[in-house]
């Protein structure tokens, strides 16, 4: 990413410079970058004003500007602190009274369109420029990625984003999510919004059964694995005895990528997402900060939904993720159109998770179950022989191999 800056009060001299930046790059650290570079040219007791189109900057210069009281703790959560470490040390230093002014971006000003001119140049000029650390008096240590990337931002969430990285690789590396992998390759998973539902806790307390629950429903449809027939079998072999067409079709292995593509049960997983495009039209007009016509068009069009007004449509990707308990891009996107900040954003889409997951289970998990617990009752199968199973040792002989690429295996390990 490039910078530029150029002064603009001395007649019949061009005095500019452009250069590039890496390593987190953004506007701000673009616009922080320039105010650096300016100001280490300048002879020592200048009176300074700087024309920046980047409240950003100017806001946290503000902030920073009294960094040798902040506290340790709250000095490793400002974004860049080594830059504006430097820039505070240099107008210390030359003894500069520097004034930062805002005006509007893209507002046919002349200088700032010749600083924007001179960025885009910028861009292209290596080597990118970088500061050593060892001339600040107070930034006494950094942390460094790889003994190459120093880490110039907040760095508990720095260091917490790449170990979600981590366990987020790890996580998909399991075969039996070689789907959600594909569906991560193709950018459709919120994979922010969804850590945030995997944990997010609807009860009174952490205690609650029902949220212990909630949180079995989330991980086994989330993983694939679902108490369906194929996974019985495996596991209770001598109960099911390879008996695991589905019960509702009678024409495919009951599986749990089948349960949400069986034709018998499409026409209720089918009614249950025009319920859900219904409550998601509800919440956003009870929460959404800009109320308009386009919400229920939103809703309709909506690759989540908008198969199911359809009875000959198939059902859709972002709709089977919905259903394994995943937010969609496509969901995110829909409510975030009608909100002002991304964290009025996350919470209705939390509540809206919520509701989804409820009736998902209702309408349409019970729907199997209720026709398993009548295939139980023929067979003379009952919680107890589940129990006891495990507990009788020559069931151990008969019981199937584990296949190690079933199951859930927890990113954190």
């Amino acid at each position: 990413m490039g910078y530029g800056w150029h002064i603009s009060n001395i007649q019949n001299q061009d005095f500019s410079y452009c250069g590039s930046i890496e390593h987190f790059p953004s506007a701000t650290k673009a616009e922080i970058m320039a105010i650096l570079t300016a100001l280490i040219i300048l002879p020592g007791g200048s009176d300074v004003t700087i024309f920046t189109d980047s409240q950003a900057a100017i806001s946290n210069f503000q902030k920073s500007a009294h960094l040798q009281y902040v506290s340790p703790r709250r000095f490793n959560k400002i974004n860049y602190m080594s830059l504006w470490s430097a820039i505070h040390h240099i107008i210390k230093k030359l003894s500069l009274n520097v004034k930062l002014i805002k005006v509007k971006a893209h507002s046919s000003s002349a200088d700032n369109d010749k600083a924007d001119v001179l960025a885009k140049m910028g861009h292209f000029k290596t080597p990118p420029t970088s500061i050593t650390l060892h001339g600040i008096p107070n930034l006494n240590i950094s942390l460094e990625w790889n003994n190459e990337i120093m880490i110039d931002k907040d760095i508990r969430k720095t260091v917490g984003k790449i170990i979600d990285y981590r366990w987020l690789d790890n996580h998909m590396n399991h075969n039996n999510l070689s789907d959600i992998y594909k569906f991560t390759q193709r950018n459709m998973i919120n994979w922010s919004l969804t850590s945030k539902f995997f944990h997010h806790n609807s009860r009174d307390t952490y205690t609650d059964d029902k949220h212990s629950k909630d949180i079995s429903w989330i991980i086994k449809s989330s993983t694939g694995t679902l108490p369906t027939l194929d996974f019985l079998n495996q596991n209770f072999p001598n109960l099911i005895k390879n008996d695991t067409k589905c019960m509702l079709c009678n024409s495919a292995e009951e599986s749990n990528d089948h349960i949400w593509k069986c034709p018998t049960l499409l026409p209720h997983i089918r009614s249950t997402f025009r319920l859900l495009a219904d409550q998601a039209q509800t919440f956003l007009q009870k929460y959404a900060d800009k109320l308009n016509l386009c919400i229920t068009d939103s809703i309709k069009y909506s690759n989540t939904f908008c198969w199911s007004f359809y009875n000959d449509a198939p059902i859709t990707d972002n709709a089977t993720l919905l259903l394994r308990s995943y937010v969609s891009e496509d969901l995110f996107r829909t409510f975030r159109t009608h909100f002002l900040t991304q964290g009025a954003t996350i919470k209705a889409i939390l509540k809206f998770m919520e509701t989804a997951r409820c009736l998902i289970k209702r309408n349409i998990w019970k729907v199997r179950s209720a026709t398993w617990k009548d295939k139980k009752r023929r067979l003379q199968i009952t919680k107890k022989s589940f129990k006891n199973y495990q507990r009788d040792p020559r069931m151990k002989t008969t019981r199937a191999p584990r296949r190690h690429n079933i199951g859930y295996i927890c990113p954190q390990t």
